[in-house]
């Protein structure tokens, strides 16, 4: 049995705290009243296979996966991008949700099977992630003879209808098929498992309308509702839990009064590492951190159905209540790897992190009052992944140095981006996130960040903060000392602890 998420009040006989911004790590001394936000420790993984195949033989209000297989089902199977989930998963759950999917196929002498990857804006991934996804086996049987797919949002597609004036274009392999089976992962409350189907599998203009600056959960649910008009879908998803983090971040999953000597050992090796030699120690620390997760709940059946299910799982593990709402929110954003040459994150992606999606992760009322102050803890280094994010860096340097509102980045820089040759041919071709994400992020950040009169971040590069429409303070007392302007000099603050991906509640 787990303990489940608390939050801890501080007083005078609790010791410093776990702080990690980027990739540096520190123990951090908080004021007494402070409320700190534990997740639930991290479950064994358990008989992943086991809880997939009672899903797929006995899914919620449908038949049988088996009994809806014949020789001539067209089927097309969807699994979401490797981005997803961070730390990476050492070991992905979907290779054995593709696994038995694709066995009962096999079973049933289903021809016709491609296997589809729904990275929507995120990188194309190649033939080495593909495997980490969804395993040697699916990999090295569907790729040779072109029936593993990863989906490209400026290729040619299909119309299936429109919605709100749109027309909305997906992947032509998913409306030809006579079954799909939608593979998903709840790593968060707010998922829909349908959003892989249209964002996913979208072409560019499609995600836009639906996700981007007048986009709205009406239209994607309007559009998923196309696609289910079109072609039957199985929704196969499993609610996954905290992660536990193995190797020399170990204590990261640990809370402080329970490290071991082992724990310890590694976090003092980690900070000597990170003082000594940072650069190296960076990119051998954090740049390909892992972990395994529990699995909660696994359901298969029609989508509504199966995001009921997994939704109450996920938030029975991940809800965490806090007393008092917050006049000051504070969000550590750490290195969870991904990319050698950024291992600790971008400005914008640190933002992102922290404003979308901690600061946005709560339950009924929001948990930081009106008038209230983020501070968030990174440092904001202007050092964007060569590989993944150039279009990123650039939206960076050369249109928040402009102007951060978001209507007016979207009329004047956004279609250059999008049709830029050199963008596209890296997202095409070299692994990079498409052009149009980083407008998309940052019309998520800038619209989270109204919520608060102020937006601090804490050791941040002062440049950086400020080229976003932020202020930068050295130290957490500086940061308080300038929200108290906002929220007065004895501000209820609360703190997401590093590595705590919660849902948070008041009561």
């Amino acid at each position: 049995m787990t303990r489940p998420g608390f939050t801890l009040e501080v007083d005078d006989r609790t010791g410093p705290l776990l702080v990690v911004e980027g990739t540096r790590v520190s123990m951090q001394r908080f004021d007494q009243g402070t409320q700190v936000v534990y997740p639930a420790d991290p479950r064994p993984a358990g008989d992943v296979r086991a809880q997939v195949s009672a899903a797929l033989d006995a899914p919620l209000d449908a038949q049988p996966l088996a009994a809806r297989l014949t020789p001539s089902t067209r089927l097309t199977v969807v699994v979401g991008g490797a981005d997803l989930v961070r730390p990476a998963m050492a070991d992905d759950l979907r290779r054995v949700m593709a696994e038995e999917v694709l066995r009962r196929a096999a079973e049933a002498r289903v021809d016709d099977v491609v296997v589809l990857v729904a990275t929507g804006l995120g990188r194309r991934i190649g033939e080495g992630e593909l495997t980490s996804l969804i395993g040697e086996r699916v990999v090295r049987s569907f790729a040779p003879r072109g029936d593993l797919l990863c989906h490209d949002v400026s290729a040619d597609a299909a119309v299936v209808g429109s919605v709100g004036g749109h027309d909305v274009r997906v992947n032509p392999r998913l409306i030809a098929s006579d079954l799909v089976v939608n593979i998903a992962l709840r790593t968060d409350a707010r998922q829909l498992a349908d959003d892989q189907l249209t964002l996913g599998l979208g072409d560019a203009a499609t995600i836009d309308a639906l996700a981007g600056l007048d986009g709205t959960p009406g239209l994607r649910a309007a559009a998923a509702d196309l696609v289910h008009a079109a072609v039957p879908v199985v929704t196969l998803e499993a609610a996954v839990g905290h992660p536990a983090i193995g190797g020399m971040l170990s204590f990261v999953s640990q809370r402080e009064w329970d490290w071991s000597l082992h724990d310890r050992a590694n976090l003092a090796a980690v900070q000597r590492a990170l003082a000594l030699w940072p650069k190296q120690a960076t990119q051998r620390i954090f740049a390909d951190v892992s972990a395994t997760y529990g699995v909660l709940a696994v359901a298969a059946g029609p989508s509504a159905d199966v995001t009921r299910v997994t939704r109450e799982a996920w938030l029975a593990e991940h809800l965490v209540r806090v007393p008092s709402a917050a006049s000051v929110l504070v969000a550590p954003v750490w290195g969870q790897g991904g990319d050698h040459t950024a291992p600790g994150g971008d400005p914008l992606t640190a933002a992102y992190d922290a404003l979308v999606s901690q600061g946005e992760s709560f339950v009924g009322p929001r948990p930081v009052t009106d008038g209230g102050v983020f501070i968030g803890m990174h440092p904001l280094r202007d050092e964007f992944s060569t590989r993944h994010h150039s279009a990123a860096a650039d939206f960076f340097s050369d249109v928040l140095s402009v102007s951060t509102d978001p209507r007016r980045i979207r009329d004047d820089f956004q279609e250059q981006f999008v049709r830029d040759p050199w963008y596209l041919d890296l997202y095409r071709n070299r692994g990079a996130h498409h052009p149009l994400e980083a407008f998309h992020r940052w019309y998520s950040t800038a619209r989270a960040a109204q919520a608060y009169t102020a937006v601090i971040w804490v050791g941040g590069r002062r440049p950086s903060a400020a080229r976003m429409g932020f202020r930068a303070a050295s130290t957490l007392g500086d940061a308080l000392e300038i929200a108290s302007d906002k929220v007065g000099s004895a501000p209820v603050v609360t703190v997401l602890h590093t590595g705590a991906h919660v849902a948070v509640e008041l009561g």
